[in-house]
């Protein structure tokens, strides 16, 4: 399921306008959901779609369909278009608008590093460069990150299910569903497991642990246990799965952050401004995943959680329509829902969010049903006995040719010029 947006015939013409004179050259950081960063350097006719492509190739990211490079403005990534030139984006004003985002970028400074090299990509040490070449990268900065979610059984090959699985832990974290203990301390361990292996004694001490708290442990769990009983406590945990081996341990965390009974990470949440149908306080918070699209209220017990309302599936939803800061949702045989944002902008791009994932949905299942049927085709046929001779490649188009047409896209990207108003 490729998302790859340059043609081989380009590659070379793309490739060379990352790397100019020092005078014509820009630079940018584009940070994974990893920690890592990868750090280019771009001109004028450089777009998102080659920075895109760069980065897939440096990571060996095969099917990155689901992935998309984004911006943060004020509390939600906007995913940029792939045609995009990259010098159009107004990093500055983008920084303006948002302080918490500047602070961030601040600090932590010295401690980024610069992704290896691959092909004729080079990498940029931040260490060696001036002190405006190193505020340019931490200024001059996009993420990428994960566009469309799935369901479980749809999970990528190898290296793309690795971010997919980093991105859903950066959301258990980040997203503050109401979980009980036991579920939070099973996901910890699996994501240990999945991490580092098997536990071995000499991973660390405890004077010397071998994984960061915060990385792994939502904020109220560690106000209510303790760093230092978590660290003592944790590595028990992540021995009782000794058997069990890290790419299993990737796919168990998936599914069970994933397929909880209303809660799930893999969705985009939206902060709803102004007042819902299910709140006396008017905070609201919509999930918009590969089920539908679901309702969150906050609710204040020592954290403040959120806990599910409701959940419209796609199929039972009849319109979408945007009408300025608003997004109106209509169910069927239901009156239609007023959801508030703080910029038309924001409420613009929800409405393209919930078009492009429901789209996605569309196009993954009919991939999957004519993979299907292509193996059901398959295994029915009778075969006969082949012989494969070494160093000649034989293949075949028959499964190929069947479901190419069906892989989803990742093409579409948010415009401001979109229609206001969709059908599902």
């Amino acid at each position: 399921m490729s998302g790859r947006s340059s043609a081989a015939s380009q590659s070379q013409d793309s490739s060379s306008r990352f790397y100019q004179s020092p005078r014509d050259k820009k630079l940018l950081c584009v940070s994974l959901v990893s920690g890592e960063n990868v750090f280019l350097s771009y001109d004028k006719r450089t777009t998102i779609g080659e920075i895109f492509d760069k980065v897939c190739e440096q990571k060996d990211i095969r099917e990155s369909s689901m992935f998309g490079i984004a911006v943060r403005m004020h509390s939600f990534y906007l995913f940029l278009r792939h045609e995009t030139r990259v010098d159009r984006v107004k990093f500055k004003d983008l920084l303006k608008k948002n302080s918490a985002f500047h602070s961030r970028l601040g600090s932590g400074k010295g401690k980024r590093q610069a992704a290896a090299s691959n092909g004729d990509l080079t990498a940029i040490d931040p260490n060696e460069a001036s002190a405006a070449s190193y505020e340019q990268y931490t200024n001059n900065r996009v993420y990428f990150r994960v566009k469309f979610y799935v369901r479980t059984n749809a999970l990528p090959e190898k290296a793309a299910k690795m971010y997919y699985y980093l991105q859903i832990r950066e959301n258990v974290l980040r997203y503050n569903m109401l979980l009980n203990e036991s579920t939070i301390f099973q996901l910890i361990a699996f994501s240990l497991q999945a991490d580092y292996g098997s536990y071995r004694t000499d991973l660390g001490t405890a004077k010397e642990p071998y994984f960061n708290v915060q990385k792994y442990c939502p904020l109220w769990l560690i106000e209510r246990y303790g760093a230092d009983w978590l660290l003592q406590h944790l590595p028990t945990q992540h021995a009782s799965l000794e058997l069990m081996t890290q790419s299993e341990a990737v796919f168990r965390y998936i599914r069970l952050a994933s397929e909880m009974q209303n809660i799930a990470h893999n969705q985009h949440i939206v902060k709803v401004t102004e007042k819902g149908p299910a709140n006396n306080d008017g905070s609201l918070f919509l999930g918009i995943g590969p089920v539908g699209i679901s309702l969150y209220e906050p609710r204040n017990l020592i954290h403040v959680f959120m806990v599910h309302a409701s959940t419209l599936p796609w199929a039972d939803i009849v319109r979408l329509r945007c009408q300025r800061k608003r997004l109106e949702i209509l169910p069927k045989g239901g009156r239609p829902l007023l959801m508030g944002f703080s910029t038309t902008t924001q409420a613009e791009y929800t409405l393209w969010l919930c078009k492009e994932l429901h789209r996605y949905q569309l196009l993954s299942q009919m991939y999957a049903s004519s993979t299907r049927r292509a193996v059901e085709a398959d295994e029915m046929t009778p075969h006969q006995e082949m012989l494969v001779v070494p160093g000649r490649r034989i293949s075949s188009q028959t499964g190929a040719a069947a479901t190419a047409a069906a892989r989803p896209s990742h093409q579409s990207a948010w415009s401001s010029r979109m229609k206001v108003s969709i059908y599902i």
